[in-house]
């Protein structure tokens, strides 16, 4: 199986929520976000078997912030996270306990980016390895090849799941 593999830059339009309109919301997120989709095609027949958009609708940050209450995720190492594979959200911010590093004014910096991020429609961006690495790997199980030839440009993140996802 030869397969061509391509990451690119998409501009998502980021949508405020109903009642956070008006000119006091000026000062929120971008307009337009940058995000990733993945495509893969085999070389020869030029078939598409997946493209993948590298963010999660389905996620809020309520959910995050739940699980950061009950399973104190904002003490854990970034590989152990539930949610790791939101880059920017994580965890939800908690105030600095009495052993904590954090000062406060580190903890309402995060806090003020992540409420500001309420604003807008559900979904989280997806780290590019992560949605690669899940691209691969569902590619794999569809496709039953014996051996498997890449085609693509040294993107860290593609050549990092390649890797994890083709071990052989």
């Amino acid at each position: 199986m030869w397969l061509n593999t391509d990451k690119m830059t998409y501009y998502l339009n980021n949508v405020r929520q109903k009642g956070m309109g008006g000119s006091r919301y000026d000062d929120v997120e971008e307009n337009q976000f940058l995000t990733h989709i993945l495509v893969s095609a085999d070389v020869l027949s030029r078939y598409v078997f997946r493209s993948d958009v590298a963010y999660d609708w389905d996620i809020t940050l309520g959910d995050i912030a739940l699980d950061t209450v009950l399973q104190k995720e904002d003490h854990l190492n970034e590989f152990a996270k539930k949610y790791a594979r939101y880059p920017k959200y994580s965890h939800y911010p908690m105030p600095p306990s009495a052993n904590d590093t954090q000062s406060k004014s580190d903890y309402y910096k995060e806090l003020a980016q992540v409420e500001r991020r309420m604003k807008y429609t559900d979904g989280l961006h997806v780290g590019s390895t992560y949605t690669t690495v899940a691209h691969l790997w569902l590619i794999k199980q569809l496709v039953k090849a014996p051996e498997w030839r890449f085609v693509t440009d040294e993107d860290n993140s593609l050549m990092t799941s390649i890797n994890r996802v083709f071990s052989k």
